[in-house]
């Protein structure tokens, strides 16, 4: 099914589904060990994320919880994570492409996200990203 044009983007609350959904699979985020099972809920609550629902003819096909944060006096999307409720369609792909108009549409001039995956940065290096940065992070106990 040739989806990549056809998806629709609906921000949606935090929901039950959404939670199961970041709890089990990650393409963005997972590796962040402050990332813990409350981080979708709490940020969402508090306004600084919202999750975006990606549809087809009404069925849900994927998630992606983003903000907006200011990068050099202009909006910037963030990607803070994203998942894929039906991995056999390649769902990600058409959702990335996407990713462009939507950050357009809420007035941003750049897109960013952070991952350790090669496999997600390949994918988006194809489609005009480029690395801008390296990410460490240590907890401290």
């Amino acid at each position: 099914m040739d989806i990549a044009t056809r998806l629709d983007a609906h921000p949606i609350g935090f929901t039950d589904d959404v939670r199961a959904a970041f709890a089990n699979k990650h393409l963005v985020g997972r590796d962040d060990p402050l990332m813990t099972d409350d981080f979708y809920e709490r940020e969402c609550a508090a306004g600084r994320l919202i999750i975006v629902e990606w549809s087809h003819e009404g069925e849900a096909l994927a998630y992606t919880a983003l903000r907006r944060e200011t990068y050099e006096g202009q909006s910037e999307m963030v990607v803070v994570g994203a998942v894929s409720l039906k991995p056999e369609m390649s769902v990600m792909h058409p959702v990335l492409t996407l990713l462009d108009e939507y950050a357009r549409q809420w007035g941003c001039v750049s897109m960013r996200l952070h991952t350790s995956r090669t496999t997600l940065a390949a994918q988006v290096r194809v489609r005009g990203w480029s690395d801008a940065e390296i990410v460490m992070r240590k907890v401290l106990t």
